[in-house]
């Protein structure tokens, strides 16, 4: 009875023994856990915090080199505009150098046309003088030396008045009938010495003053009055007292 009781009480006790050492054992390793855990978790963390500032230092470096290209793609298509907008300039002014030999080019054909109008006018106006000074011979061959005077006087005539009427600034009596039948005023203009716009002036004019006969005193005045001898005696009469008056 005795031995089995000390088989009890010494099984008990190994149980109690071996349940603390278990205690032990399990508080330790439990705590040697909560150590490890926590070692992997700041591990953890500072990998975590080294991967944030790895991917921070990438990222930024990404960006700067984003940045560089950015501006490098910059100076590039700057530097291709100002080419480009060179290109233009030149192209625009070898354009407009063109243009300007083509207008030289042109203006030069124009004026050759133009000499060579000219001198075909010049050569029939020669022609044309040349057989008018045939018929004009022709005919003083046949004329009397008193009938070939009063030719002559006539052709005199009418050259001194082509070249007064040239010359001179040019007023009529009247404009309306001045182109009528005014030998004086159409033979000059039929040879071309003026123009029916170089009559500057009618009596309705030069009365009241609203165009000036001569604009300095050595002017040439060609007054050609086709009316009545009446009118010739009253503009004398006028001339005569406007010359007694200013002597």
């Amino acid at each position: 009875m005795d031995s089995t009781l000390i088989v009890i009480i010494v099984a008990l006790a190994a149980i109690a023994v071996g349940v603390g050492l278990g205690y032990i054992l399990t508080r330790r390793q439990s705590q040697a856990d909560r150590r490890l855990l926590l070692e992997i978790e700041q591990s953890a963390a500072d990998t975590r915090a080294s991967a944030d500032a790895e991917k921070k230092a990438v990222l930024l470096e990404a960006k700067e080199d984003a940045i560089r290209i950015l501006a490098t793609a910059e100076e590039q298509v700057r530097e291709m505009r100002v080419e480009v907008q060179a290109q233009e300039r030149r192209n625009r002014q070898k354009e407009e150098n063109l243009d300007r030999k083509v207008e030289e080019i042109e203006q030069r054909q124009r004026r050759l046309q133009s000499r060579e109008e000219e001198s075909e006018l010049r050569l029939r106006e020669v022609e044309r003088l040349k057989q008018e000074q045939v018929l004009a011979i022709e005919h003083v061959a046949a004329l009397t030396r008193e009938e070939a005077r009063t030719l002559l006087l006539q052709r005199v005539e009418e050259e001194v008045r082509t070249e007064a009427a040239r010359r001179a600034r040019v007023f009529v009596d009247r404009r309306e009938t001045a182109f009528d039948g005014v030998g004086d005023i159409l033979q000059p203009i039929a040879n071309g010495a003026i123009k029916e716009s170089d009559v500057l002036g009618d009596m309705y004019d030069l009365a009241p003053g609203k165009v000036a006969g001569r604009l300095v005193p050595t002017d040439i005045t060609y007054f050609k009055n086709a009316g009545g001898g009446h009118l010739d005696l009253m503009t004398a009469e006028v001339v005569y007292r406007q010359v007694v008056a200013g002597s």
